[in-house]
């Protein structure tokens, strides 16, 4: 909340950038009313996917002039966004994504602030590198697990295979060294 009077400098896309990623934030979630470009993506994805066919031709001419009336303020944006969702009744969500696909890429480049763009190779690139971390230690994990495992088991096997009872303390590994009592 700003305080009266206070003013907000704008920030440098480095100082944006700094102050974001020092969050650490786990997750990012972005509208597409100015966040991440400028203009309105929800329109002109509308007016694309009618022109190139997304929709059925019919369907784009009644919504179209259905559209006219939004603009013209006799149809509500939530009755008008409802019946933009509705216009896609039938179709597969591969359709659809490959639409905003295609849209994405060959009608809308460029239309992403450089800054936004950054951020998310950023936030993607902490992701992938938790990702690692987290792989490089489930294998450590699994590897330690199973050498305790081997190393707990295989002198109780010798043991009781010979017929004399076991004496539960493992192989000696470091993993599993005070793990067991002694006799």
């Amino acid at each position: 909340m700003k305080n009266p009077g206070s003013q907000t400098l704008p920030l440098t896309k480095k100082e944006f950038l700094d102050s974001v990623l020092r969050l650490g934030p786990k997750v990012a979630a972005f509208d597409c009313d100015g966040t991440l470009w400028s203009g309105d993506a929800g329109e002109r994805f509308f007016d694309w996917e009618i022109n190139h066919g997304v929709v059925p031709a019919e369907v784009g001419r009644a919504m179209r002039a259905r559209y006219l009336e939004y603009k013209a303020g006799s149809v509500s944006e939530e009755d008008m966004c409802g019946e933009m969702v509705t216009m896609h009744k039938g179709m597969t969500e591969a359709v659809m994504m490959k639409a905003a696909w295609d849209f994405m890429e060959n009608a809308f480049p460029g239309h992403i602030f450089p800054e936004m763009q950054e951020l998310i190779q950023e936030l993607q690139q902490m992701a992938l590198g938790e990702c690692h971390r987290l792989q490089d230690l489930i294998l450590i994990l699994g590897q330690t697990t199973a050498r305790e495992k081997i190393g707990a088991f295989l002198p109780h096997l010798a043991e009781r295979l010979a017929g004399r009872p076991a004496d539960r303390k493992g192989a000696g590994l470091p993993a599993t060294a005070g793990a067991y009592p002694s006799s």
